[in-house]
């Protein structure tokens, strides 16, 4: 719920021409349904996660890219990550 909000939050505010959601969940698909009815002139694409691929978000939009897992190694934060306000967060052992 909250994502299909800010969605739409944006597109009501015109912060954007184009959105990207990254999902693999089908629940979204209402909430694309109804924007891109509203806003036929913005594009909503998808970044789908590794092995997260949807066939049905799929034909809601052709601007799609799957995330491949490389991508995670590759853009994590540092261990520790410091955030701006000096809180200090930790990647889990397993990882």
């Amino acid at each position: 719920m909250a994502i299909a909000a800010k969605l739409m939050e944006a597109l009501i505010f015109d912060h954007c021409d184009t959105a990207m959601l990254v999902t693999g969940d089908t629940d979204l698909g209402p909430a694309v349904r109804t924007a891109q009815r509203l806003f036929p002139h913005k594009t909503i694409g998808f970044l789908f996660p590794y092995k997260r691929h949807n066939r049905e978000m799929e034909k809601l939009s052709p601007l799609q890219i799957d995330i491949k897992k490389e991508s995670y190694v590759r853009y994590q934060f540092r261990d520790p990550h410091i955030t701006p306000k000096g809180k200090v967060l930790r990647m889990p052992p397993t990882w």
